[in-house]
């Protein structure tokens, strides 16, 4: 049925494709929040700036882990549930931590908030490509995945508009992030469920179940290659972006602001992704469109990590917004891991697989911790892990099979 006339009318598609869309916004601002009030935020609780930077990356390694079990469970009631009742459900429950987050007093708190923040967040993008994915055809989901991550830069504009208008109150900024999540689950009520869902309820397979994924030695390695192929992503956003300051610093680079850096990256990493869509589209190939930005990405970050020390800033910036731009190939791998399994478990690797993407954040962290133990030089650590991490990547991506073509109309 994927090349057949879809089932709905075109406005209930464009509401599915922009509610979709609005969701991934908010799913940005959620997300990224902590990236941006980090600094201002342990400050303002007592913390020293150098105490900033070790408890930043183990709150941040909390919430990613929070996102990776998240994901086992959305994935996993996604496919025995529906798409439609993960979403509703994960939302009103990060809309609530994100609240609860705006009033924490210590570092302790903060990361059960950022745990349980990530934990209910971790659906919503993978959910949403899982619906578009299944409902509309091969010929338009690229379009649709364009319009998805281009509203995603208003999450990013609205953080740091309300960042800059709140006087970085860091409370502020986390009570409008719930706010937001509240206002998007009304918008939810009319979108559709998915058809392809919807016929597997009739079916004596099982549903949901990871270990079909875990035990099947074919099923396990695409799933590991759709996570490899991203970690790279969480390497430029989770250490090289995140902390630039701590960067810059190092390199003798002056009047660089972390909050700004995110800003840069996530601005252009959208219309990397928008372009990723389209060049897929171009090429009918998810697998050719990667192994570009992904070359891309790898060069910028070389250049990121060799070539900026006593560096303008300028030139910092012009770094971070390439490796933005080149990291736009994150929507392709979600849908290359939605077009790799059937219904019955095409939620389960497509909302735990950004999730697991995310979740390799703390060992990437450990390994950096351990690589700068060894080598007493922390730039160079970086450099070490860059080369693991995108040495892996470019692995994972020529076992991968190729999947624009796929007909989405099966089960395993």
């Amino acid at each position: 049925m994927d090349n057949k006339p879809t089932y709905l009318d075109k406005r209930t598609l464009w509401l599915l494709v922009l509610t979709v869309g609005l969701g991934y916004a908010v799913d940005v601002y959620d997300l990224f929040v902590f990236a941006i009030v980090r600094k201002d935020s342990l400050l303002s609780l007592g913390y020293s700036e150098t105490q900033s930077v070790s408890i930043g990356k183990t709150i941040i390694s909390i919430q990613m882990l929070g996102l990776l079990i998240g994901g086992l469970f959305w994935g996993s009631m996604g496919d025995k549930k529906g798409r439609k009742a993960i979403l509703f459900a994960s939302i009103f429950f990060y809309s609530l931590m994100s609240v609860a987050n705006a009033f924490v007093h210590n570092a302790t708190q903060y990361a059960v908030c950022r745990f349980l923040n990530g934990f209910g967040l971790s659906a919503e993008l993978g959910a949403g490509i899982a619906l578009i994915s299944e409902i509309l055809p091969i010929n338009k989901r690229n379009y649709a995945y364009s319009i998805v991550v281009g509203m995603g830069t208003l999450g990013t504009l609205l953080l740091y508009l309300f960042y800059n208008l709140s006087h970085h109150s860091w409370r502020t900024c986390y009570l409008i992030g719930g706010g937001l999540g509240m206002l998007l689950l009304f918008l939810r009520t009319r979108i559709p469920d998915s058809l392809l869902f919807e016929k597997t309820r009739s079916y004596l397979v099982q549903k949901g179940n990871i270990l079909q994924i875990l035990t099947d030695k074919k099923r396990l390695q695409k799933y590991l290659y759709g996570i490899l192929i991203g970690v790279p992503n969480w390497f430029v956003l989770g250490i090289l972006i995140s902390f630039a300051d701590h960067f810059a610093d190092l390199f003798g680079v002056a009047g660089i602001d972390a909050s700004l850096s995110v800003f840069v990256m996530l601005l252009f990493s959208f219309g990397g992704d928008i372009s990723a869509s389209l060049v897929s589209q171009w090429l009918q190939s998810r697998k050719k469109t990667v192994l570009l930005y992904l070359s891309i990405a790898f060069l910028f970050a070389l250049l990121f990590l060799f070539t900026l020390h006593n560096a303008s800033s300028f030139y910092f910036f012009l770094c971070c917004a390439g490796l933005g731009f080149s990291s736009g190939y994150f929507i392709l791998y979600i849908s290359i891991a939605a077009e790799q399994f059937g219904t019955n478990l095409r939620a389960t690797a497509t909302v735990s697989t950004p999730n697991m993407v995310r979740g390799t954040l703390p060992l990437q962290l450990l390994l950096l911790t351990t690589l700068e133990m060894l080598t007493k030089n922390y730039v160079l650590s970086a450099q070490i892990l860059c080369f693991i991490v995108y040495g892996l990547a470019f692995l994972a991506l020529y076992k991968l099979k190729e999947s624009y073509h796929t007909d989405l109309d099966f089960v395993e």
